[in-house]
């Protein structure tokens, strides 16, 4: 069985992602824009991230949707139809009459070919499929029992003083926030690093890289079959050890091709924007 981990999708930081889509009326450019309310997951992620906020508001949205509804705005006769398989990642392409091709060009369209899961420039055919699982969703085997979740190093801190009074005051944080730890072990070297997965392959690698920055996960365990934002196991964050500390090990000394990867990581709760 397989977990999955969704990172969020930010394109107010990332920037436009486009795709030129020709179908039998046409070509039209289909974009996704940067804007504070372009925030996406891929999976069945919905505007109401549990805490009632729009994208906008740091909410999120599902990709394969948001999709749709801005290829059906175009002037195109064809709608579409988006459909996404987590199983493997694989998004599937079709409209709703003929056929349809994807071309993808400079940074915007780069971006746009790795959220789809596409490899190039795809010509025309009555629907199109990820040759790849995108970027931004992670699949990754059963993993290793995390620890208990644990209040994080440091949470403990708080500082006192006595005023001019003589009272004595107190400072420090109203809740703890909690943590896990674990490593994934034996990740094959094409899950672990981008120089064996490939340009096009979302590795650990550049997972880590993603979220070095405080971005967050939704995290989904083995066995799940919907992949909403209420039914995630949890909503991840590295922590600063978690960031700095980063190192991937050989399973076995000097042999690539399996590493354990470590995970530490700030757990957040239901009410937490994503």
């Amino acid at each position: 069985m397989s977990e999955y981990l969704a990172s969020r999708i930010d394109l107010y930081a990332l920037g436009d992602a486009t795709v030129t889509c020709t179908c039998g009326s046409g070509a039209a450019a289909i974009t996704l824009p940067q804007a504070t309310s372009s925030r996406y997951y891929h999976g069945d992620s919905t505007d109401d991230t549990d805490d009632g906020t729009t994208p906008a508001q740091g909410g999120t949205d599902c990709f394969g949707p948001a999709f749709k509804v801005a290829f059906d705005a175009t002037a195109l006769t064809e709608t579409i139809t988006v459909t996404f398989d987590p199983t493997t990642g694989f998004y599937t392409f079709t409209p709703s009459s003929g056929t349809i091709a994807m071309s993808f060009s400079g940074t915007a369209g780069t971006l746009m070919r790795h959220l789809l899961g596409m490899t190039g420039n795809r010509t025309a055919a009555a629907s199109l499929t990820s040759q790849v699982c995108p970027w931004y969703w992670l699949i990754l085997p059963d993993k290793t029992k995390p620890s208990p979740r644990n209040v994080l190093r440091g949470a403990y801190r708080g500082s006192a003083t006595i005023g001019s009074s003589g009272k004595a005051y107190g400072v420090g944080p109203a809740t703890l926030p909690l943590g896990r730890r674990w490593i994934e072990q034996r990740m094959g070297k094409a899950t672990a690093l981008n120089q064996y997965g490939g340009a096009d392959a979302w590795t650990l690698e550049r997972f880590y890289d993603y979220h070095r920055t405080h971005r967050r996960w939704l995290h989904f365990p083995p066995g799940t079959t919907t992949f909403s934002y209420a039914n995630r196991e949890a909503v991840y964050q590295l922590t600063a050890e978690g960031r700095d500390d980063f190192e991937m090990a050989f399973d076995v000394p000097h042999w690539v091709d399996y590493l354990n990867v470590p995970f530490d990581v700030v757990e957040h709760t239901a009410g937490a924007s994503s």
